[in-house]
């Protein structure tokens, strides 16, 4: 299946933000009031269930334009039709505020974030094995021979 950018950046985003809020302490909003010891623990048990909040700056490392804005909310409505995530709203009123992954959205995103993550080479890489033959080095002339 090939995937936009965009499409790729929600899936990943989706699936990273589930896996480090279901992963918080429980407990570690302990120490707030009421309320945002609710909202606290209710967002870690949404992400556990696979609701996460739309994260768009969060995903493209920068507050998103009123264009792209737009341009991810028509990617999300593409990804639910092409049964990769559900869109659903969770606060009342009719705007999109959570997204979850369906099964074969789970498996894509997945397969996305082990893409990013970098190879573990188990000790040193040895330059014996790489291939030098395309490199090109600049000739050498009398005048780089004289500095």
């Amino acid at each position: 299946m090939n995937l936009t950018w965009r499409q790729e950046t929600v899936l990943a985003g989706v699936l990273r933000d589930q896996r480090a809020i279901a992963a918080q302490d429980f407990h570690g909003g302990d120490n707030l009031a009421y309320m945002p010891k609710g909202n606290y623990r209710l967002r870690i048990r949404r992400a556990q269930a696979g609701y996460v909040p739309i994260n768009l700056q969060g995903w493209l490392s920068a507050p998103p334009s009123n264009s792209e804005s737009v341009m991810f909310h028509r990617t999300h409505i593409k990804l639910e039709r092409m049964g990769l995530l559900e869109r659903h709203n969770l606060g009342g009123g009719t705007r999109t505020t959570h997204l979850r992954l369906t099964e074969e959205g789970m498996r894509i995103a997945e397969g996305l974030l082990a893409e990013e993550s970098p190879i573990d080479t188990n000790g040193m890489l040895d330059l014996a094995d790489l291939d030098m033959s395309s490199l090109m080095l600049p000739v050498e002339t009398d005048a780089t021979t004289a500095s």
